[in-house]
């Protein structure tokens, strides 16, 4: 083992630059957070990550995704602005790197914020009160992604010689389906491995599952409600196909089985998201729309499940007189996400599982519900691991928040974590 990398001494060091920095890290998070960047419309949070990359000493690229690129994906044709949207690539390198690159990816899109009279702090706003930040992406996940960066710095400043280079790719688009870090893939040397730091509430996750994303309308037949017998409620038989819908998850849910996945409430999660019929609240309404989700594990593939939704579909049109003659439309929103592990033995979860436990805490080693970028780095055959602070519970909600203090334990782990990966590549 090169003694560069020995973790005596060196473990010491670098959590004390990161409790000398712990004040830094929550400010840039907020300053990031300030920095509106809602998916279609992020490029504002491109620069500032670009700028902290320079301002601290890395090499930094900022590359655009091609449309011709983009077109190669039928469900992602939506994508557009594309020039004002770039990836930014900040660059670690070793002096003399024989290995491939680690890579630590996140996206800097941000979920809209809604009505904002509904926040209780400004949803741009970056706040700190209570030890906690808050705001819009301050959990999903520019909050995770800079104490990655800075968990970066502090191994650089003590000292760390890495055997390979360490690239964090801040990528668009994760919100609408992973445009960006598919860009990533096909335009960056290949890494031995990647972190994707959405936030795990410290669970240490190689393993995700999957899930499709669907729009259903149906059409129906306005009328007075005074006489609703005599229209169609396009309510009524959305909400036919919801149950149905949810039945079918159900029994998923009580087939399937993974070891990753079986200590979970729901191990492939359907949830609808949106919902939304008629005009007036005097007419039957003509015309019902949902948008939801629904989840696969590991070995299953998206085309499967989206010919089980299909069918599932079709057979409740074909008992219904209404339904058959006006069919529902079935809309897939975009490429999904495909469910993927990596084995628990591999060094990359073994060195995080040691950095877990090196500030004295029992490591927690499981599979997340939510689609990540992760999965396509997987799909690419990349050994992947998804860790972060914060938790997604606080995700696309009104008062986004993130806590400080879990901040900079989620600097450390990953640090801890990246220096006993550089140590098992080298043993």
């Amino acid at each position: 083992m090169a003694a560069s990398l020995a973790t005596t001494g060196m473990d010491a060091t670098v959590l004390r630059l990161l409790d000398e920095a712990a004040d830094e890290l929550a400010a840039d998070v907020a300053a990031t957070v300030r920095t509106e960047s809602v998916n279609g419309d992020e490029g504002a949070g491109a620069a500032i990550f670009a700028d902290w990359f320079a301002r601290n000493g890395f090499d930094v690229e900022t590359k655009t995704v091609d449309p011709a690129f983009r077109d190669q994906f039928p469900l992602l044709a939506n994508e557009g602005n594309l020039e004002r949207r770039p990836n930014v690539f900040g660059w670690w390198r070793a002096p003399s790197p024989g290995l491939p690159p680690l890579v630590l990816n996140g996206h800097y899109d941000v979920v809209p914020a809604g009505d904002p009279s509904e926040w209780p702090h400004p949803p741009f706003g970056g706040e700190r009160a209570g030890g906690r930040i808050y705001g819009r992406g301050a959990t999903d996940m520019k909050g995770p992604l800079v104490a990655g960066m800075v968990a970066l710095r502090a191994l650089r400043d003590a000292g760390v010689k890495l055997p390979f280079d360490v690239q964090v790719q801040c990528v668009m688009g994760e919100e609408s389906g992973g445009l960006g870090t598919l860009a990533a893939i096909a335009s960056e040397p290949r890494p031995g491995a990647v972190v994707v730091l959405e936030p795990t509430e410290f669970i240490i996750a190689p393993g995700c599952g999957g899930l499709i994303q669907f729009t259903i309308s149906v059409e129906g037949r306005a009328i007075h409600t005074a006489n609703p017998w005599r229209g169609v409620s396009a309510l009524d038989k959305l909400i036919i196909l919801y149950e149905r819908l949810r039945t079918l998850a159900a029994r998923r849910n009580a087939e399937l089985s993974h070891p990753l996945f079986d200590q979970l409430p729901m191990k492939a999660p359907f949830a609808v998201g949106t919902f939304h019929a008629g005009k007036w609240r005097a007419t039957v309404p003509d015309h019902a729309v949902m948008e939801g989700r629904i989840g696969l594990l590991p070995g299953e593939e998206r085309r499967d499940l989206r010919k089980l939704v299909e069918d599932t579909i079709a057979d409740v049109a074909a008992s219904d007189r209404w339904l058959t003659a006006h069919p529902p439309h079935l809309h897939w929103i975009n490429e999904g996400f495909p469910a993927w592990e990596t084995p628990v033995a591999h060094p990359l979860v073994q060195s995080f599982v040691a950095g877990h436990q090196a500030l004295g805490s029992p490591a927690v080693v499981s599979a997340v519900t939510f689609g990540t970028d992760a999965a396509h780095f997987a799909a690419a055959g990349v050994p992947a691991l998804i860790f972060g602070p914060g938790s997604i519970v606080d995700a696309h909600q009104v008062d986004e928040s993130i806590d400080e203090a879990d901040l900079l334990r989620g600097a450390k782990i990953v640090a801890l974590g990246v220096l006993r990966y550089a140590e098992s590549a080298t043993a």
